[in-house]
């Protein structure tokens, strides 16, 4: 598994690119692989996982996020 400090660094990297959107399909891609195999639980335990995900959410949709999180 990976370790929380490369979990942090690759989740500033998708908040970083999901707001260009040149990047966002690969953004919302990497995203989608990550919230399938990382629990909401865990990411909120991320030493910035309460930022990331408030800075995911203007641009990936609450419904996004929300179907991302729980629906996969």
């Amino acid at each position: 598994m990976i370790n929380y400090f490369v979990l942090d660094l690759l989740f500033s990297y998708v908040i970083d690119w999901n707001t260009n959107t040149r990047n966002s399909t690969e953004a919302q891609i990497i995203l989608k692989l990550l919230l399938s195999i990382i629990s909401p639980e865990k990411i909120l335990k991320l030493p910035n996982g309460q930022k990331c995900v408030e800075s995911l959410l203007p641009y990936t949709g609450k419904t996004s996020l929300f179907d991302l999180f729980f629906i996969l």
